[in-house]
């Protein structure tokens, strides 16, 4: 082979080596704003750098988070309270968030209905090994259901047999 063969096979097979996660080559050279979004809060909540996440990351993390949004320090989320961590996991208003968390129906969200997310986070976690990548995190769980309008094809994504 000459040398201008092996510059193209090699550079051939850095293009194969850079789509190895499945992705487009360009998808990986730009991420989407999404990306960096979930980027940007997997190292917040990564206080160890390690690259991933443990149940005790997790959990502070969102210990933290209540503290914070509880501005008038009753122990409890209101609706406009829960405002200020939202949008997450779908959830895009305080009053979705209550509704969707609020175990007891008492109209408020406790610190144990508020790690409820952590709970929710923790489902992403494919192989069961009680740590999460980023890979996990940026996937959505196999058993989320898709409305129909954000299916066209309307197809069931519910995993089932697990």
């Amino acid at each position: 082979m000459d040398m201008q063969g092996l510059r193209l096979a090699s550079l051939a097979a850095l293009l194969v080596l850079a789509a190895c996660d499945g992705r487009p080559l360009l998808y990986s050279l730009a991420p989407s704003q999404t990306d960096l979004d979930c980027l940007a809060a997997f190292q917040m909540i990564d206080t160890a750098g390690k690259g991933q996440l443990t149940r005790a990351e997790v959990d502070s993390y969102f210990k933290a988070r209540f503290l914070a949004l509880d501005r008038n320090h009753d122990g409890f989320l209101d609706e406009a309270e829960a405002s200020g961590a939202v949008p997450v996991f779908g959830m895009k208003t305080g009053a979705n968030m209550v509704f969707r968390l609020d175990i007891n129906g008492d109209g408020k969200l406790s610190q144990d209905e508020f790690l409820r997310l952590s709970n929710y986070l923790f489902t992403r976690d494919d192989n069961r090994d009680g740590i999460l990548t980023l890979t996990e995190v940026k996937t959505p769980p196999a058993d989320t259901y898709m409305a129909p309008r954000d299916n066209p094809a309307a197809v069931s994504t519910v995993r089932t047999g697990q």
